[in-house]
């Protein structure tokens, strides 16, 4: 990050700061829209006065200047496609536009007509200031909406896939829960029928190894290969936790003290110093700052104060009202309405600027905000199918499999069925349909129970170090299909850091995080491999268990950082 941003966010930091700020820097703020909209502003206002003609040369006419002017400004701009400091670059173009569209007029005017005009010539260094400013506020504006925009498509476009994910997610789960367990039920079944009906031993072993090959495996391995295609994407917009209530922002979200002193230095200041003299300018320089220092103290103490956007702009606007129309009570010359006018005027545009800009990036948050509990759910439910297909074809590939297979050795050895074999067998099998149910629950034990036999398994190998908070622990076994995900994550990077680096100790952090997820984080001494490798085992659990993971090399200790949904 730039020293230029980050001294702006220490001095007027908040998301609409941020907002103007990126739009200030952006390529969007220098594209060819700009002069058109600010060369339109010029031309508009031109007709809020009388058609003067200098030496037959309308003043319209020489406003016309200003497009052509400010447009080849902007493509010479274009050739610069590469720029080291994108907000330095747009001052400078915003500058070198505003100078030239102030000075062309003047100079078409001498060349044509051979002749100075000295009240026309004299605008020309406000005109250069005013120029300038009017050209980087329509950059300003514009950047702003266009990022908006883009911004609010892609999250639209998340919510759009993330929808089909989920409903996808939701279709494979029912038919791990319901079609496949009831095939497996089905033929187990039908097993049993064949125990009650058969009395040829060597027959009934055949149908018992031909469901494992026909049904058992096919199924562990569709259990074992599942998991799905398209994956969640990622928001990159900045997510703020609704704070104020719907409709209703922040007052202090709706000013902005340097905005205002600026505008009314380059539009109104220098009018008042022309019209009411030196003094009077004084006068209102002083009012300015009052203003100036009062808008402060709003943003400062009025964080929690909600108000409507309308609400709030009636309420600058009558600030600056009471201010400006006092400027009467302090100075002895005829009164102009024009300089109060100008107080509120100036305060309706700094204040309008913010409500739009607060506006916008609520709306940009709430659809963020949807957009995470959508990937949350997400989350939650790649997760709860990835522990159910994982405790499934474990009990299928394991237990269930391996009680078919010893029924049925044991059936192909005897010479003749009996009533004990064949009701030991129906025991078994029967065993094994219980088996299919108690995989779909998964381990009932605590996180600590599960934990503890992990550190038993790796007992003089490694050392297995956990830190965690009481109340961490406890949020953890709420969460059934969280807990088996994070102990599959710990198990996996341990056994990865034994074998790869093969650490003596291995450090493990569990810790709450915002937006109900948990991080966990584990790291040891040792070193990454520089050579890219095809993903394995490892990396395609941790796309399918957690929100978002990272390993990374930090002084000579490896970190794994695993983001874990907690279920709603």
């Amino acid at each position: 990050m730039s020293k230029t941003k980050n001294f702006w966010r220490a001095v007027q930091p908040g998301p609409e700061r941020a907002f103007l700020l990126e739009a200030f820097s952006s390529k969007l703020a220098r594209t060819l829209w700009v002069p058109f909209a600010f060369s339109s502003l010029v031309f508009a206002t031109g007709f809020l006065f009388p058609n003067t003609f200098y030496y037959g040369i309308s003043v319209h006419l020489l406003d016309a200047l200003v497009f052509p002017t400010s447009l080849a400004v902007f493509l010479t701009a274009k050739v610069f496609k590469r720029v080291r400091n994108g907000a330095v670059f747009n001052l400078l173009v915003w500058a070198i536009s505003g100078t030239l569209s102030a000075i062309v007029p003047s100079v078409t005017l001498v060349t044509m007509s051979g002749q100075s005009v000295p009240e026309f010539t004299n605008q020309v260094p406000f005109g250069i200031v005013s120029y300038s400013l009017m050209t980087g506020i329509a950059g300003v504006v514009l950047a702003s909406w266009r990022i908006s925009q883009a911004r609010m498509k892609t999250l639209k476009q998340n919510k759009e896939l993330l929808g089909s994910i989920r409903s996808e997610l939701e279709v494979q789960l029912a038919t791990i829960r319901e079609d496949i367990k009831r095939n497996v039920d089905v033929e187990l079944e039908k097993a049993l029928t064949a125990l009650e009906k058969t009395s040829d031993a060597k027959d009934l072993s055949e149908k018992l190894f031909a469901a494992i090959d026909e049904v058992i495996r096919p199924l562990s391995h569709k259990l074992a290969g599942f998991g799905l295609s398209a994956f969640p994407p990622k928001s990159k917009s900045p997510l703020m936790r609704r704070i104020n209530p719907r409709g209703r922002v922040s007052l202090a979200r709706l000013v902005a003290p340097e905005v205002f002193l600026v505008f009314f230095a380059v539009f109104i200041f220098p009018a008042t110093l022309v019209t009411q003299g030196l003094a009077s300018a004084g006068v209102v320089a002083v009012l300015v700052l009052i203003e100036a220092f009062a808008l402060v103290i709003i943003q400062r103490r009025a964080q929690k104060f909600f108000v409507s956007r309308f609400g709030g702009l009636a309420i600058l606007v009558l600030l600056s009202a009471v201010i400006g129309f006092s400027y009467i009570l302090l100075v002895d010359v005829e009164y102009d309405t024009s300089i109060s006018i100008g107080f509120v005027l100036v305060s309706f545009t700094t204040s309008g600027i913010m409500a739009l800009v607060s506006k916008r990036l609520d709306d940009i948050n709430e659809l963020a905000i949807v957009n995470h509990k959508l990937q949350a759910v997400v989350s939650v439910l790649r997760q709860e199918a990835w522990v159910t297909k994982t405790q499934l074809a474990k009990a299928i590939h394991g237990s269930v499999q391996a009680r078919f297979l010893a029924v049925a050795l044991r059936i192909a050895s005897v010479p003749k069925l009996t009533d004990a074999i064949l009701a030991e067998a129906k025991r078994d099998i029967e065993s094994s349909i219980k088996d299919v149910s108690v995989s779909m629950e998964g381990p009932t034990g605590s996180f600590s129970e599960q934990f503890h036999t992990i550190v038993e398994a790796w007992d003089g190998v490694v050392k297995l170090t956990l830190t965690s908070e009481v109340e961490t622990l406890e949020i953890i076994n709420r969460f059934p299909v969280a807990r088996a995900c994070v102990l599959e994550v710990v198990g996996e990077a341990v056994s990865n850091a034994a074998k790869h680096s093969k650490a003596p100790a291995i450090n493990i952090e569990l810790r709450d995080h915002q937006f109900d997820q948990l991080v966990v984080s584990v790291w040891s001494a040792g070193k990454l491999s520089t050579q890219t490798t095809r993903k394995g085992y490892g990396s395609q659990m941790l796309d399918e268990v957690t929100s978002s993971w990272s390993l990374t090399n930090l002084k000579g200790r490896v970190y794994l950082r695993a983001v874990i949904q907690l279920a709603k």
